[in-house]
């Protein structure tokens, strides 16, 4: 997949040891890394192209979560929630690998493979890389923004040219 230029390596983010996860009013310390499972990483990748639902690329506008076995579930950024910046996100795709989810204990691999369990250590998780996808997300959505200026600007410099050649026939005269 070609990605965009501004873009081109992917962004690879250490998982933390822990998430402070928040919920009705309440806080809990989430551990995502321990001596038996080492910290994980989520790498972020864009395209060029958008991935959205009916293109020919659309199925790879997702994250895949990763463990020790392969790829134990994998969210659409639509369903992942916790993104704000949706359009810009249609250019993201990636890969979180985290180890501890495969943690007998805890129980967070479902046996279809397709999502998590929902508990609090794959909300906080799914939060944390709704958090990183929406920041990456806004860095496409600022450099749009800037291409639009720049556009803008382009416009009304050939505007004034026109304008500036029509009044310069009529001044002379």
């Amino acid at each position: 997949i070609t990605p965009i230029p501004e873009f081109g390596k992917p962004i690879e983010i250490p998982v933390p040891q822990t998430i402070v996860w928040e919920e009705y009013g309440g806080k809990e310390t989430i551990l995502l890394a321990n001596e038996k499972y080492p910290q994980g990483k989520l790498v972020l990748s864009t395209s060029c192209e958008p991935l959205s639902r009916n293109s020919r690329l659309g199925d790879l506008n997702r994250i895949d979560i990763t463990g020790e076995i392969g790829v134990v579930a994998s969210y659409k950024l639509q369903e992942l929630g916790y993104v704000n910046h949706l359009t810009q996100a249609e250019f993201i795709y990636g890969e979180c690998h985290c180890p501890i989810l495969e943690d007998t204990n805890d129980d967070c691999v479902k046996n279809d493979r397709s999502t998590l369990v929902d508990n609090v250590k794959t909300k906080s998780l799914r939060k944390w890389i709704g958090e990183h996808v929406d920041k990456l997300a806004e860095k496409i959505a600022e450099k749009e923004k800037k291409e639009i200026r720049a556009k803008n600007i382009e416009t009304l410099s050939e505007i004034n040219k026109v304008l500036n050649d029509w009044k310069n026939k009529f001044m002379s005269k």
